[in-house]
């Protein structure tokens, strides 16, 4: 990805869209980790994202869904992703916290954790074009907003995993 497109997000929006573009609604059954109906966050969670495409997303909804990344099942995870990536790149100061949850799901735990198995599990499904545009989007991060981070996670990120995507 050619600098210019690091620095201003234009490249960064169309390379997440392109690599995204086929991605398949995972189901109204399989958005959540927990269908039982006991699980209060995982009904709405649910109930919000029910029958939505990621290209339809607002920066406001995610922003007010922010913490759903953390509830989605591994198949929802990967088909919303581009669109909190999106909200971050085209609204960076309005997505509020979706960076920073966003952030914290792409650095890899420590391996032999139920939580590395967990991560692995969410990002094995990605294709190398998406990781090559999740890899984009946090050297734009480190570029744009790297003092946003003062634990340098997204750099961590690609130092621990996408920079080798």
């Amino acid at each position: 990805m050619a600098q210019h497109a690091k620095r201003d997000g234009g490249g960064l929006v169309e390379s997440i869209r392109k690599a995204f573009a086929l991605s398949k609604y995972p189901g109204d059954n399989r958005l959540v980790y927990d269908n039982s109906g006991g699980h209060v966050e995982c009904n709405q969670v649910a109930d919000a994202f029910r029958g939505k495409h990621w290209s339809e997303l607002t920066v406001d909804f995610l922003r007010r869904h922010a913490d759903s990344v953390f509830f989605f099942t591994a198949d929802a995870y990967r088909f919303y992703l581009p669109g909190y990536l999106l909200a971050v790149v085209a609204s960076y100061k309005k997505a509020d916290i979706i960076p920073n949850n966003l952030v914290h799901t792409l650095v890899p735990p420590s391996r032999g954790t139920t939580e590395r198995r967990e991560f692995e599990l969410r990002v094995k499904g990605l294709s190398a074009q998406q990781r090559a545009a999740i890899k984009g989007f946090l050297e734009y991060l480190v570029l744009q907003h790297g003092g946003d981070f003062p634990r340098r996670d997204p750099q961590i990120a690609l130092e621990e995993y996408w920079g080798r995507a």
